[in-house]
């Protein structure tokens, strides 16, 4: 063990205890000695705390820092009844202009056209962008992780310029979105004005009908409020997890998942909204963005969270709170990043992710995709009436005597605190006869009723199924140092920036001394009701590659193509997803061949050629031409690269980057003329008693064909009298047949046109033909492309243009920068919009679908419902 090194510390939420103060510096001094003992230049891990939290250590750049997250300390909601209330808040639909700005000057939203039409209930429209201090909100404490580091005193940095609802997933993103658009409720804060104070205007009469609705309710773990400052609640990241998930009915369940478990509550609503009043007097203004939430949710969703600490216990016992299932194989591992939360399908009937550790025997990472599925059970009007077991088969005799049994008890507990509330339920709930037998009990102790009734244990008010199990698990490494590793890039909030993967094992065990092939799925996200996944891939093998070509063994007239791997070939590409996959087999130096053939025709004129001196007889013959142009590519040094990177902002989006290329480029290029000689050839003789006296002229036979007529003197006539045919392999090119005709034939114009001249052989023609070889030397060429995962279609941002050359390279990179790409998306509603922050020349980003609230030259925060 090293000496403890000294770290900077940020302590968000309830400060340190002693005890845990001690536990954080044993677990920085234990990172800090993996990464002395690995050789590592960097090294981030996301631990758990004793206590509820968590904490994030990193040592990058020469700086060692933790940061701490626990939840503040509960805060009782005296003030509040957690019985049903008739609160409507209104929610603005839009985006926000801008998330940061001077104090008190308010936010700019651009607004819907639906939302216009609500502010002015529904009577003409308000400006189409308005200035806010409503949204002037910074962010809730416990997510000071997306609180920039530089903030300015004289700005208010909200919670709209970090805390996005693409952070989130499923229905969840959809929740934050919708409860962003209340912005800060507590109206005695804000200016009077419209705008500023607008709530929705609801008629007395329907009032009334929702409160006839609501008699009697009880809320199950919530109080049915909006936050009155207007910050979000839920939790996105790998420690703490909230989602929405549906039963088949479509009753709304928030989820947390941790390492305590995975846990279930009715979703807190705004319970007026709830009601068929409110959406009777929805659909007669033809609001549908209101309606949209209703569809969805069955109601407005509040924002608020899990009860904290001993509420939370209470309302568990009271079956509301619901464990259905265990987490704690997930959470020994790793986070890949600190963000990196569960992802769900649209239900949350599916949740993924992934997670690492180190082989204890090698040192290597594994990496590690776990899978949930999961079925919730129905609540009778969001659990807002639970009902005595057994009061239908109870006699009236009963019923009495348990009544006022419950009444006394009920007595006992009269605060509006969580604790409270939770045995007031219990008591809506209990078996009539249990109510009934404890009304039996001689003398009525207030102390041993209050805590019998605090410590009884009821069961859920649903059933609930399913399972999270480890799906798939594989080898990730990668040798050398960081910065030679794949780059695969995770959006950390603590940094502010998209940080590289370190590939790298530790020094704890034994090298592996044969290397595994892997291919594993390090990311993992749904994208609506899509899995969506990004594996890490890696063959150490190579090969020698044979040639692949389409030749021929006649290879005349034509096209024909040939690869030839000229170096050992390995599959290039370390990184494929569910979409995208531009893996392929590269050789380091390859040259491809095509050659084109021409044909050319015959000679002009047949060659011939006597048998020898002083022979009577001899061949003719003719050939068929050809050329070949034939082109060659030889490329060296061929590379092929992808990269992944998470953008910030997002937990379902995937940025997939490709670059290709070579150090250089040789081509030739030449020309040749080829001959095939026609299988049809003849033989010929003449006579002349100097020249031509020799030899007899016989057919394929053997017998004698000279019986052309007239004899020839002084080598005239020549007579062409026997056909030979000798076809090859390849001859039929240059075969059109019999091309002398009858016979004998008179050929003295070909062979002895000259009275005055003898010829031992002559004729031809072949075509002219230019013959030519060039050659060129290249300069490297480097390509790529830049593919997007984030919404329902794969997309190509561009293509035949290199990306950026930090999608390669370490991040933060040696001089400690930090790459940032950041992505939006609008999440409910009609209108289907989302972008990136790569810009085309115009400066708009790329971008597809279409809104007019968004802001094609920014990374847009959408609130309510577009």
């Amino acid at each position: 063990m090293h000496q403890p090194k000294p770290f900077g510390l940020l302590q968000y939420g309830e400060r340190l205890t002693a005890d845990e103060l001690a536990y954080v510096t044993q677990q920085v001094q234990k990172v800090s000695n993996f990464k002395t003992i690995s050789d590592l230049p960097s090294i981030r891990s996301v631990r758990a705390l004793p206590t509820n939290g968590y904490m994030i250590i990193a040592d990058m750049g020469g700086n060692l820092r933790v940061v701490t997250h626990k939840e503040p300390k509960q805060e009782e909601k005296q003030t509040l009844s957690g019985l049903p209330h008739l609160l409507i808040p209104t929610f603005f639909s839009g985006s926000i202009t801008n998330g940061r700005v001077r104090i008190g000057q308010g936010v700019e939203i651009t607004l819907t056209q639906q939302c216009r039409k609500r502010l002015n209930n529904y009577n003409g429209v308000s400006p189409e962008r308005l200035q806010l201090k409503r949204f002037e909100i910074e962010h809730n404490p416990y997510f000071a992780e997306l609180i920039p580091r530089n903030a300015n005193s004289n700005f208010t940095t909200t919670q709209y310029t970090n805390q996005r609802p693409t952070w989130y997933s499923g229905a969840m993103a959809e929740v934050i979105q919708i409860v962003g658009g209340y912005g800060i409720t507590d109206f005695q804060r804000l200016p009077e004005n419209t705008y500023e104070q607008a709530q929705l205007a609801i008629p007395k009469a329907v009032m009334k009908k929702i409160e006839e609705e609501l008699k009697g309710g009880i809320l199950p773990a919530y109080y049915g409020y909006p936050d009155k400052g207007g910050q979000f609640q839920y939790d996105y990241k790998f420690e703490r997890t909230e989602l929405v998930g549906f039963s088949s009915n479509g009753t709304p369940w928030l989820l947390r998942v941790n390492r305590s478990g995975l846990f279930a509550m009715p979703l807190p609503l705004i319970p007026a909204t709830t009601t068929n009043a409110f959406r009777e007097w929805a659909e007669e203004k033809e609001d549908s963005e209101i309606l949209t939430i209703l569809d969805r949710f069955g109601g407005f969703p509040s924002g608020e969270p899990f009860p904290k600490a001993t509420d939370f216990t209470a309302w568990q016992k009271a079956g509301v709170i619901i464990k259905i299932c265990d987490t704690a194989d997930f959470y020994q591992n790793d986070a890949y990043y600190s963000a990196c939360g569960w992802s769900a399908n649209l239900d949350a009937t599916e949740i993924v992710n992934t997670c690492y550790y180190h082989e204890e025997t090698s040192g290597w990472q594994k990496g590690c995709l776990y899978i949930g599925y999961f079925a919730y059970g129905d609540i009778e009007k969001h659990g807002y009436f639970p009902k005595n077991k057994g009061k239908e088969n109870a006699t009236p005799e009963t019923l009495q005597k348990a009544s006022e049994y419950a009444s006394r008890v009920s007595a006992l507990f009269t605060t509006n605190s969580s604790k409270d509330l939770a045995v007031q339920y219990k008591l809506r709930r209990a078996d009539i006869s249990l109510l009934a037998s404890r009304a039996n009990t001689p003398n009525f102790d207030e102390q041993a009723e209050k805590q019998y009734w605090q410590d009884l244990e009821l069961t859920p008010i649903a059933t609930h199924s399913g399972s999270l199990n480890k799906w798939r698990e594989d080898y990730i490494y990668a040798a050398g140092l960081p910065k030679n590793h794949p780059q695969i890039k995770f959006p950390e909030p603590f940094l502010g920036g998209c940080i590289s993967h370190d590939f790298g094992r530790l020094d704890t065990g034994e090298q592996k001394k044969e290397f595994p092939d892997m291919d594993c799925p390090m990311f993992a996200y749904y994208i609506d009701n899509d899995l969506k996944t990004v594996h890490y891939f890696k063959d150490w093998t190579d090969y020698n590659k044979p040639s692949e070509d389409d030749y021929s063994d006649c290879m005349t007239v034509g096209s024909w193509e040939k690869t030839d791997y000229l170096s050992p070939t390995q599959i290039k590409g370390n990184f494929y997803t569910s979409d995208f996959d531009d893996r392929e087999e590269i050789a380091g130096q390859e040259r491809y061949t095509k050659i084109k053939g021409t044909d050319r025709g015959y000679d002009h004129t047949p060659f011939f050629d006597f048998l020898e001196m002083f022979s009577r007889v001899g061949d003719m013959w003719r050939n068929r031409y050809f050329s070949h142009k034939t082109n060659t590519q030889t490329t060296n040094g061929r590379k092929l690269e992808t990269a992944i990177c998470v953008p910030f902002y997002c937990r379902n989006a995937v940025l997939h980057a490709n670059q290709n290329g070579n150090t250089g480029i040789e081509k030739t290029e030449s020309q040749a003329l080829y001959a095939m000689k026609d299988p049809n050839t003849y033989g010929f003789w003449t006579y002349d008693n100097i020249f031509h006296w020799r030899n007899t002229l016989k057919d394929e036979y053997g017998i004698v064909r000279m019986d052309g007529n007239p004899y020839p003197k002084k080598a005239n006539p020549v007579w062409v009298e026997v056909h030979y045919y000798n076809p090859s392999n390849c001859s039929d090119f240059a075969d059109r047949g019999d091309w002398v005709g009858g016979m004998p034939a008179d050929y003295t114009h070909l062979i002895h046109p000259n009275p005055n001249e003898y010829l031992m052989s002559g004729g031809g023609g072949a075509p002219t033909i230019e013959e030519y070889s060039e050659k060129t030397v290249g300069k490297a060429v480097n390509s790529g492309s830049l593919n997007v995962s984030l919404w329902a279609y794969p997309e190509t941002a561009y293509s035949n243009k290199q990306p950026d050359i930090m999608y390669f390279e370490m991040s933060p990179s040696e001089m400690g920068d930090i790459f940032h790409r950041n992505a939006d998306r609008n999440l409910i509603g009609e209108s289907l919009y989302c972008s990136i922050s790569e810009t085309k020349e115009n400066g708009e980003r790329y971008h597809w679908g279409h809104s007019t609230v968004a802001d094609k030259t920014k990374n847009n925060h959408f609130i309510g419902v577009i």
